[in-house]
């Protein structure tokens, strides 16, 4: 059920950015021992920008099930 939450929770995110003019976005982890090698790479990779893929093929967060990771606006 948490998974279920935080993908429509993923889902809504990236769609309000969008909707919104906020063409950038950022993978971001927990920055911990949990943190599986998909989303490390997720949040090294350059920001996303026009609804492309991470480099593990998911479009936002969560990646997988007890994916504790959030796509953030990224102000740079």
């Amino acid at each position: 059920m948490l998974t279920q939450i935080t993908t429509t929770a993923g889902q809504a995110v990236q769609d309000y950015y969008f909707a919104n003019s906020v063409s950038t976005v950022r993978w971001v982890t927990e920055n911990d021992a949990k943190v599986c090698p998909g989303c490390a790479d997720n949040e090294a990779a350059a920001p996303d920008q026009e609804r492309q893929s991470f480099q593990s093929g998911d479009a936002t967060s969560p990646a997988h099930p007890r994916c504790r990771c959030a796509l953030v606006r990224d102000w740079a």
